[in-house]
């Protein structure tokens, strides 16, 4: 895995609290065959989901940390007495909302980030996590692989160049790349993202052919490396 993994990953701290977990789950004769493994990362992944979309660690790891593997391996441990996987994870759900004031995060809310201006911080890190690590093929070079993880670096780029949408806020196009017109700030938004390989995209600029639904045209563009 990459040195940079970490780095593009929301509260990479986190990994302790899930080591912790699988510390407790194979040295702590208490919580012996308590909950599998793949219970275990089905719900540190609603943890980790909410927590990085709800920004909660900006406020301080340390100060948050231990209450959260309190809980999660309390929940852990309720899934022996669970009567299914279906009622346990309804208790896990309702013990993420009430304990740690976690819900899960609104549809409107998630469609609003991806397609508005990308956010700072852990946020955005979270937002864009998908868009570099569940790609598998180069967008414009299928035969360049992006599978997860990579020992090379992938860069996200806009897929419609921030320049290009700049010069083109007029007619049907303003009202999506106005940011004065349309609802949301597309042109920098996590939508127009996407991970081509730095190793498949040539020097300078390539050009390539792009279908305009609103004309009905074929329209000849640049494709800068932004």
């Amino acid at each position: 895995m990459r040195d940079s993994t970490l780095k593009e990953c929301p509260y990479p701290v986190t990994i302790a609290i899930y080591g912790a977990l699988r510390w407790y789950m194979d040295h702590d004769s208490r919580y012996a065959e308590q909950w599998s493994v793949a219970e275990l990362n089905a719900l540190f992944r609603a943890f980790f989901w909410r927590n990085s979309l709800s920004a909660r660690y900006d406020q301080g790891f340390l100060s948050q940390s231990s209450t959260d593997i309190r809980v999660l391996k309390e929940i852990l441990f309720r899934r022996a007495q669970a009567a299914s996987a279906n009622a346990w994870a309804t208790d896990a759900n309702s013990a993420l909302e009430s304990l740690l004031k976690m819900p899960v995060p609104e549809a409107d809310r998630l469609r609003k980030l991806l397609l508005d201006a990308k956010p700072a911080g852990a946020l955005g890190r979270a937002l864009t996590l998908l868009v570099r690590t569940k790609p598998t093929n180069d967008l414009l070079d299928p035969t360049v692989s992006l599978a997860f993880p990579s020992d090379k670096p992938v860069e996200l780029h806009h897929i419609y160049p921030q320049s290009w949408c700049a010069n083109n806020q007029h007619g049907e196009l303003g009202k999506v790349l106005d940011p004065n017109k349309a609802e949301f700030e597309f042109a920098k938004s996590v939508a127009n993202l996407t991970p081509p390989h730095p190793r498949a995209t040539m020097p300078g600029k390539r050009r390539f052919r792009v279908k305009r639904s609103q004309t009905g045209k074929s329209v000849t563009r640049s494709r800068s490396r932004d």
